[in-house]
């Protein structure tokens, strides 16, 4: 049932945005609203209020506001009797609503519902020749201070190391060691990777539905003795296993209560790593919100790293560097959305608030149909001043929109391939 809530709820949200910022700007601009719909073809409810009618429309994947004047230029109240400046801003209105909608969810995420932390500050394994290895990190050491202020957490302990890497600079960790205090540190220019693991024991906090701990019968409170016979102490150790075994059956050894059981499990290919595998397993976490001010920045730096994410992947796929079978349609995001919702409500506002801001740039594009392809028309009329006759417009249009559906057709067929081969 979260699955359906969290897929139908999130898919909802994000068209919703889009077409409230169409719909608001159209408004303040003085355009008559005809209909504002969510979803496309058969209208399974109405309401009219006003001169607008409301509809939830039967095929779920996206939705339209219909105003008056789109095809005739002297209707009063019309979307092209307005001035270009005006109809420039209702046309961005919808993109920049769901990149708005982006920042808020990443800033309820963190500031509201509160970051899934790994608990405890205690280090569990150093890799050779890494960050920590230099500045004389050990297994054990507890963890007090990062540059001087008190440890929060690791990804709160990552953040550190992020911002450090940007420039020349040290970075020192006060740690206890065995009853002594002791600052440790080394340079951080240039490298890329802490070398450290947490010290957190393989006790299961959550299975999700469908994955292949839950097929194999594992519990949360399992504790993970031994994976193919080799014994494991922490979390991650038992993770490197799973990690390096996609397909490939795993023996687990666990510890349920006081009886020792002995599982088969069959790690899933990661979807966008299929050399890495997974069980669907979580492991014990502690909640942390931020303060409102410091999670409205973090949700900022969230959301430009999000939006540079973005503009990274259609760079490699105009290069041809990314293949069109590793992109999804509305299928797998209404699948990923649903998946996201079962593991906690962090991952699915974060990985919302990821997918409206890929909704808004995406929808930015110069392409016919989109409101990127609008973008351009209206500019080439300000700078013009005239507009490009409406049939060559349409024309445009319809050749985009053909476009848009075959490649939504093609994307669908490939999600559902997708799903009904268990990719």
């Amino acid at each position: 049932m979260t699955f359906w809530i969290g897929a139908v709820f999130g898919l909802g949200l994000l068209i919703l945005i889009h077409e409230l910022g169409h719909f608001l700007a159209a408004r303040a601009g003085g355009i008559r609203v005809r209909t504002f719909s969510i979803g496309f073809g058969p209208k399974l409810l109405r309401v009219r209020k006003g001169e607008t009618e409301y509809a939830l429309s039967a095929i779920p994947f996206g939705g339209y506001v219909h105003m008056a004047g789109e095809t005739e230029e002297d209707e009063p109240g019309g979307f092209l009797s307005r001035p270009p400046w005006i109809r420039l801003g209702v046309v961005l209105a919808g993109p920049l609503a769901n990149l708005l909608l982006g920042f808020f969810l990443y800033w309820g995420a963190y500031s509201l519902v509160g970051l899934s932390e790994l608990p405890g500050n205690t280090v569990g394994e150093v890799a050779p020749s890494s960050w920590a290895a230099q500045a004389g990190l050990q297994p054990g050491d507890q963890i007090l201070a990062v540059n001087g202020e008190p440890f929060q957490g690791w990804s709160a302990f990552m953040e550190f190391f992020l911002h450090a890497t940007k420039e020349d600079s040290i970075l020192s960790v006060t740690v206890l060691r065995e009853g002594d205090t002791l600052t440790l540190q080394a340079p951080v220019t240039g490298i890329s990777d802490l070398g450290i693991q947490p010290a957190i024991p393989p006790v299961i906090a959550r299975v999700v539905r469908g994955k292949p701990a839950e097929v194999a019968g594992l519990q949360p409170g399992d504790r993970i003795l031994a994976v193919n016979g080799h014994p494991v102490r922490w979390w991650h150790e038992m993770g490197d296993y799973v990690v390096s075994s996609p397909g490939i059956p795993l023996e687990l050894l666990v510890l349920r209560g006081e009886d020792t059981l002995t599982f088969t499990v069959v790690p899933e290919p990661m979807p966008d790593d299929p050399t890495r595998g997974f069980l669907g397993v979580v492991a014990p976490t502690r909640t942390r919100r931020l303060p409102f001010l410091e999670g409205a920045q973090k949700a900022w730096e969230r959301s430009i790293r999000a939006a540079g994410q973005v503009v990274g992947g259609l760079v490699k796929l105009f290069r041809r560097e990314v293949s069109t079978r590793e992109l999804g349609g509305p299928v797998l995001i209404g699948k990923v959305i649903g998946e996201s919702a079962e593991v906690g409500a962090f991952p699915f506002l974060s990985l919302l608030a990821l997918i409206s801001i890929n909704l808004g740039l995406l929808n930015l594009l110069p392409l016919p149909v989109l409101d990127g392809g609008h973008v351009v028309f209206l500019l080439l009329e300000m700078l013009a001043r005239r507009r490009l006759p409406l049939k060559i417009q349409a024309a445009i249009h319809t050749v985009g929109l053909a476009a848009l559906l075959l490649l939504m057709l093609y994307l669908t067929v490939q999600d559902i391939g997708r799903i009904l081969s268990g990719g």
